[in-house]
């Protein structure tokens, strides 16, 4: 996913840096500018070691070529007794189509630049944003691994999983 990384950081998502929304803690990936930090959503099995009596499980991304509705698809938390528990997910575009859309309502604003680096190098003055959505474990378990959704109406990239 093309950055702002350098706005970002300035915004507080600086590398490595640790960060609380909703209850829940994430770490931003300890990237230099320019590096990659985040991974496409595509259907990938990640095993996950939650700490202790974690309640909360939390995606930190955003979508590209999302339409209003945002890019959907199902997380999938793997638990080490060999049940699953399906939790929708949703992210906006990453710049809310320029300013056009809505966010929808299980997304919250992590941080906001007012610019977004492209491939080609130009720096594109539109607002850009990280988004943050998080669901509730059951009770009394414990995750063994996620499956990353396969985004539907676009394209995910997720900068850190996280728990609370």
């Amino acid at each position: 996913m093309p950055g702002c990384a350098n706005a970002l950081a300035a915004d507080g998502l600086a590398p490595g840096k640790a960060l609380t929304i909703g209850g829940v803690s994430y770490t931003w990936p300890d990237e230099q500018p320019g590096a990659l930090d985040s991974i496409w959503s595509a259907g990938q099995a990640v095993p996950l070691s939650l700490p202790a009596g974690s309640t909360k499980i939390g995606l930190l991304g955003s979508a590209i070529d999302a339409g209003s509705g945002g890019a959907t698809g199902t997380l999938t938390v793997t638990y080490t007794d060999g049940t699953t528990q399906a939790i929708p997910v949703t992210f906006a575009d990453w710049t809310l189509g320029a300013g056009a859309y809505s966010l929808p309502s299980a997304d919250t604003i992590a941080a906001t630049a007012p610019y977004r680096d492209l491939t080609s190098g130009i720096s594109q003055q539109v607002k850009t944003y990280i988004y943050a959505t998080s669901a509730s474990l059951e009770s009394g378990k414990t995750v063994a691994s996620v499956t990353l959704p396969t985004g539907s109406g676009g394209d995910i990239g997720i900068f850190a999983i996280g728990a609370g």
